[in-house]
């Protein structure tokens, strides 16, 4: 199957750079994987065989990427929550994230991923299974977890 890079940008390069804000909780850090994500398409380009592979390609290629970026060196140790900014970026285009999202930013990692997924990218508990190579099972309990830590974190909010 024949694919045009820019094409691909321009159609999924929102969602990459979603998804790597969302899970490195940083603008320049998401950049830097959203390129990295489309230099590894460039070489991987061949093996896509349609259009929902190259779409969980690029899902799971930049989850992988953040994760490895957070498994490198300098950055192994996490940040206390009360150390993270203030607001983080809601979304490409640098707009204030909500109160919802900025508690989604600040829950646990393995809990992020699924929520992200499946509210902001619609994507159907089997596929997230998919991509983050679990059981739908285990990505249901995530959610059901993540749901109930966000639920948590926005009562704070409220009441502060």
């Amino acid at each position: 199957m024949q694919y045009d890079l820019e094409q691909i940008v321009r159609e999924y390069g929102d969602l990459v750079l979603r998804l790597a804000v969302s899970n490195t909780l940083n603008r320049a850090d998401a950049e830097d994987v959203f390129q990295e994500v489309f230099i590894r398409l460039v070489r991987s380009l061949a093996k896509i065989e349609n259009e929902e592979h190259l779409r969980h390609w690029l899902i799971r290629t930049t989850i992988n990427r953040c994760k490895s970026l957070f498994s490198s060196a300098p950055r192994r140790r996490e940040l206390p929550v009360d150390e993270l900014p203030e607001t983080v970026e809601a979304s490409p285009d640098n707009q204030e994230a909500t109160p919802a999202i900025d508690a989604l930013q600040r829950l646990p990692e393995k809990y992020r991923a699924p929520l992200h997924l499946f509210y902001c990218e619609d994507l159907p508990i089997s596929a997230i299974a998919g991509i983050l190579d679990s059981s739908e099972g285990t990505v249901k309990s995530l959610l059901s977890r993540g749901r109930a830590l966000l639920r948590e974190s926005l009562k704070e909010v409220s009441y502060a």
